[in-house]
């Protein structure tokens, strides 16, 4: 039973609430962005059907009811190159992207955004998805953007989190997302180092694709001797011997 000391060691250890958070990086050390803000809260979600990633902003006013300003900004996997996706220490994700030049409007304006009001009150804060992200992106301001998530651990399902962001982006199949999302004893998300992991694939790949070539390089020589005439190929062995 509990004791009323709230510095008691019998007291529950009090539940992280920490938030998302995301920074716009340019190419220059004074192109350094944050697009969180007090006052206001954002969030992310993962497409794996339409291959997209939804970033939202919730600005609420503390003064009236049912009063709040949503904004939310779809960037479809096309547009992204998939950087890296890090497991930390204590089971958070980094998430790094990079947005390509067809987002902007001069090559092509692929971003998606969408607004909601609720209540007749002007929004109290500017967004900062908006006027940091999508704004940035649409005029093309910064010739290279990069947008790097802080999922905190609280917030995701381990591998359930991983195999999403990885479905969504296009980095694994369905039947490899079934196996992540269904496999037994998951080691923890920490460490994890995709960039790495698909390095390593293609090395072996890579390798396991020279060995059949030379299996059936050597697999080919042997038919054709085979098939010399009796003569033939006692006359060729002797030559290569």
């Amino acid at each position: 039973m509990r004791c009323d000391d709230p510095k008691c060691g019998c007291q529950p250890y009090p539940r992280k609430n920490r938030k998302v958070e995301i920074v716009l990086y340019g190419d220059q050390p004074d192109q350094f962005c944050p697009l969180n803000q007090q006052g206001s809260s954002i969030d992310v979600i993962f497409d794996p059907i339409g291959n997209a990633m939804i970033l939202r902003e919730i600005i609420n006013d503390p003064t009236r009811k049912y009063t709040f300003w949503n904004f939310s900004v779809q960037l479809d996997a096309a547009n992204l190159h998939f950087m890296n996706l890090e497991g930390l220490a204590d089971g958070s994700l980094i998430l790094t992207v990079r947005i390509r030049s067809s987002a902007c409007a001069v090559r092509g304006s692929m971003i998606s955004v969408k607004e909601k009001i609720s209540g007749f009150a002007p929004p109290r804060l500017k967004s900062k998805l908006y006027n940091d992200l999508y704004v940035v992106v649409y005029l093309c301001d910064w010739p290279r953007q990069t947008l790097q998530l802080f999922l905190p651990e609280e917030r995701l399902v381990e591998w359930k989190t991983v195999a999403l962001i990885l479905k969504s982006f296009g980095r694994i199949t369905a039947d490899q997302w079934s196996d992540m999302v269904w496999m037994k004893d998951r080691p923890s998300v920490a460490g994890l180092n995709w960039r790495a992991i698909e390095r390593d694939v293609k090395i072996y790949k890579n390798r396991l694709a020279e060995l059949k070539a030379k299996g059936k390089q050597k697999y080919a020589i042997e038919a054709s001797r085979d098939n010399l005439p009796k003569r033939n190929r006692s006359n060729s062995i002797g030559r290569l011997s």
